[in-house]
């Protein structure tokens, strides 16, 4: 007769839902923060890494086409949010906003601000020329930021790249 009872009354009541309901609540108000920090930290080093990855070309192409290569920057004077970065093998004045425009063999080389939305960039030079003998450069340094992570690419003359983090918010690069 007790397994009867068993048998009949299967399901949930209200108040048993309602707990596992408040239960996931609360685990999730918990993990969305950790998760928009991590969404930043991955903002930006995947930044970091891709313009790390454009001097690299840059110096490359450079000695592959026996041509200086031009990295040019835009960035929006009222708004460091806006910003653009563009290769070319033929155009120091290329506008990176304008498609086309920033080509190396061809191809177009850009990265834009609307890829990694929120992300704020800040460099002291317009444009980088790329030499084609020994790949060699002008300094530069870009300042990479999101929020209270940040993140920062040193451009020395020999064409060496050094990424580090100032605040020592990122724990993949070295404090600064």
């Amino acid at each position: 007769m007790y397994f009867i009872a068993l048998i009949k009354n299967r399901g949930y009541s209200l108040v048993e839902m309602m707990v596992v309901v408040s239960i996931v609540v609360i685990l999730l108000s918990i993990a969305i923060p950790s998760f928009q920090d991590d969404f930043r930290r991955q903002r930006i080093t995947g930044l970091s890494d891709n313009l790390h990855f454009l001097m690299r070309l840059a110096k490359a192409q450079a000695a592959k086409q026996n041509t200086d290569i031009f990295v040019v920057f835009k960035v929006d004077s009222a708004d460091s949010s806006q910003w653009c970065v563009g290769l070319s093998d033929s155009n120091i004045n290329c506008n990176c906003n304008v498609q086309n425009s920033c080509t190396a063999e061809n191809v177009e080389r850009i990265l834009e601000s609307a890829d990694f939305s929120g992300v704020r960039l800040l460099t002291d030079k317009s444009a980088l020329t790329v030499a084609a003998h020994l790949g060699r450069s002008q300094d530069l340094t870009i300042h990479i930021s999101y929020g209270d992570k940040d993140a920062k690419l040193k451009h020395n003359a020999m064409g060496l790249d050094i990424i580090c983090s100032p605040s020592g918010s990122l724990v993949r690069y070295p404090k600064c």
